[in-house]
Formats: structure tokens, C-alpha cells, sequence
């Protein structure tokens, strides 16, 4: 699939690119807004509405210190929850957790280019404020300042996988079931998150 850069690949530079904006902006940019991104099983999403929610928890996790390179691990039950949490983690050029958060600080440490750890969680305790927030309060927060896509370079890393290999901004479709979320939404086709879990 064919990938929209911010500046394209050189033989002496990876380019520029954001995997969010591939899956979510460009459709509104081209004109198909109203076009379905996500079903569930209560309701339907188009990508104007999923933008919004991106952009908005983007914008909170900013506020937070989140920028490219941080990682961000997600505590969320809801499926469609927890897919606006990656997205927006993306937006920022963060570095997103897929697997366990059990093993968060170790990935902090050994990862170079990963700069800072923040936990979105819903419903639970905050033990530190300074890096982890809750869901609902976040998103709240993040409707003053929603954030913008920034500009990634194609090699860095996107998203950790379960087993510790990591998946590069330009690896759009990769097998994990992220890698085949985003690829589904850059293609404009719908995301049907019925019956997925936790």
C-alpha cells in the first residue's frame, strides 16, 4: 500500500511520514470525512468523527509531555477506546506498547529514542500523576488543545510488539493486529472492532 509521505525517502534520509495521518487525516483531506472508519457493536464511527477523538486525546497527552519517541502503554478494555489511544499516540510520533504494561520500564530503558513513559488507564487508581492520567479525564482536557500530526521519520520505531521486536513508522500492514488495523484504515475500508477484547 502505497504510504503518504511528509517528505519522501532519499538515499541519504528515511523521510517523513505519520501513520495516523495515514490511517485517519488523509481521508478527511480528501473529501471523504463522512465515509465509515469503525464499527462496533453499538455504533458507527465515520473519519470526521474519528479525528476528533484522536486529535482531542492527542492533544491531552501532549499536555502530558508526550512527544516522538515517548512511549505510551494503554490500560483500556474497550476496543475502540484503546484504538483512539494508539492513534492518538501516533499522532505524536510516540512509540506505542501493544503487549503487557508489565514490562514498561524495561522498555523505557533499553529502547534508545524512547524518552518517557505515560499509562492511560480507565476506571483504575492513579499511583503517579506525573505519568499516568485517566481516560475520560485526559480526553476532557485535550478538547481546549487538540494536536496536530507531527512529522516522524519513516525508520523510527511506531509500536513495540509482544514478543520485543518493533514495528518502524514505515511499516504500514505489518502482521501484528495494530499493523492490520492501520492498514485497514489508510485503505478507507471500515475497522470492525465487534467482538474484539482486551
Amino acid at each position: 500500500m502505497e504510504l503518504t509521505w511528509f517528505r519522501r525517502p532519499a538515499a541519504d534520509r528515511p523521510g517523513t511520514l505519520n501513520l495516523c495521518y495515514n490511517a485517519v487525516d488523509c481521508h478527511v483531506v480528501r473529501g471523504h470525512a463522512e465515509q465509515p472508519a469503525v464499527r462496533t457493536g453499538d455504533r458507527e464511527v465515520d473519519f470526521a468523527g474519528l479525528l476528533e477523538h484522536v486529535a482531542v486525546l492527542a492533544g491531552a497527552m501532549r499536555g502530558m509531555g508526550v512527544e516522538v519517541g515517548s512511549l505510551v502503554a494503554v490500560a483500556l478494555e474497550d476496543p475502540y477506546d484503546r484504538l483512539v489511544s494508539w492513534l492518538a499516540a501516533l499522532r505524536l510520533g510516540a512509540v506505542v506498547s501493544t503487549g503487557s504494561t508489565t514490562g514498561l520500564a524495561l522498555a523505557v530503558v533499553d529502547r534508545p529514542g524512547i524518552d518517557a513513559a505515560v499509562r492511560i488507564h480507565r476506571g483504575l487508581p492513579v499511583a503517579n500523576e506525573t505519568c499516568e492520567v485517566d481516560w475520560d479525564l485526559a480526553y476532557r482536557a485535550g478538547r481546549t488543545d487538540p494536536a496536530p500530526c507531527a512529522d516522524v521519520a519513516g525508520d523510527a520505531p511506531a509500536y513495540l510488539l509482544e514478543d520485543g521486536a518493533v514495528a518502524t513508522q514505515d511499516a504500514l500492514g505489518h502482521e501484528s493486529w495494530l499493523g492490520q488495523a492501520l492498514a485497514t484504515l489508510a485503505a478507507g475500508r471500515p475497522l470492525d472492532l465487534t467482538g474484539e477484547r482486551a
